[in-house]
């Protein structure tokens, strides 16, 4: 099981590495970023002052992109 995802975490890094280019990386690095910005603008606007209770899916989704951009950074620049 260990040597499957370590195989599996060496293909995925190896795909994002060498495979993508600079400009690919940046714009889906980028998109995802722009993502995370618009849902944590709504999910502070809805919840600022108003008194109503948290919409944790939003947070939820926030997280796992940041997780998903922390992936494929590492991925991308670790040797």
């Amino acid at each position: 099981m260990e040597s499957m995802l370590l195989n599996l975490w060496t293909k995925f890094r190896e795909w994002v590495s060498l495979k993508w280019s600079a400009l690919t990386f940046y714009i889906v690095f980028s998109v995802l970023g722009v993502c995370i910005l618009m849902l944590l603008l709504s999910f502070l606007k809805e919840n600022y002052n108003k008194g109503k209770s948290i919409k944790w899916g939003r947070i939820v989704l926030i997280v796992l992109l940041g997780g998903i951009m922390a992936l494929l950074a590492f991925a991308r620049f670790t040797n």
